[in-house]
């Protein structure tokens, strides 16, 4: 029998290369406001991308920084943290949906153009075209380390490792059923991915 093959260790990116990353963006385009928001939701609370995808706009507090996921996984609903320095891309994209016309029946990230069967205004947004945008600014950036939404989440996961917050409060975060579960997780990212997210860490 064929032995699986061993799956890669997570990916991780520091702050800096995060708000390197949100740069990338077109801010000229609705598109680019909604999906740099996505990028920073993500970053902000650890956020699975189907989490980010599912959040409607009374979901978040933005004034107490907080975030209720009612899609996690095993359908277990959690309110997480989010990080203050990534609010203000939300806020842009929320104001920019206000202006478009959107209210609380739509989710919080959906799709704006009208016209096609497809792609209705207001529309959820899937996990492919989230892959899909990820993988063309991944291209556009020139970015040697794989672009991808759980690598949001792995680099949320060790900035609160290496601000010392403890495991239980980070499983906590993450929606792990387990601390267990946070441990083999934070095992998955890459030594050297560490090695560097230190350097830029202790360089603040």
């Amino acid at each position: 029998m064929k032995k699986k093959p061993k799956r890669l260790p997570g990916t991780v990116f520091s702050a800096e290369e995060i708000t390197s990353i949100l740069a990338g963006f077109s801010t000229r385009s609705i598109s680019g406001v909604r999906n740099r928001a996505i990028v920073a939701m993500q970053f902000a609370g650890g956020l699975r991308i189907s989490e980010a995808l599912g959040l409607f706009k009374t979901d978040i507090d933005l004034e107490k920084r907080l975030v209720t996921i009612r899609s996690g996984k095993g359908n277990r609903t959690r309110t997480v943290g989010i990080l203050p320095s990534l609010i203000p891309y939300i806020e842009t994209w929320i104001k920019a949906r206000t202006g478009l016309g959107f209210n609380g029946r739509q989710r919080l990230f959906c799709t704006h153009t009208s016209g096609t069967v497809r792609n209705q205004s207001g529309t959820p947004i899937s996990t492919a075209y989230c892959r899909g945008m990820l993988k063309r600014l991944e291209k556009k950036l020139g970015l040697e380390k794989r672009l991808h939404s759980h690598a949001f989440r792995h680099s949320h996961a060790s900035l609160l490792a290496f601000k010392a917050v403890p495991l239980i409060a980070i499983s906590q975060q993450l929606g792990h059923a387990s601390i267990a579960t946070t441990s083999n997780y934070m095992k998955k990212i890459a030594p050297a991915d560490l090695a560097g997210f230190l350097e830029n860490a202790d360089a603040k």
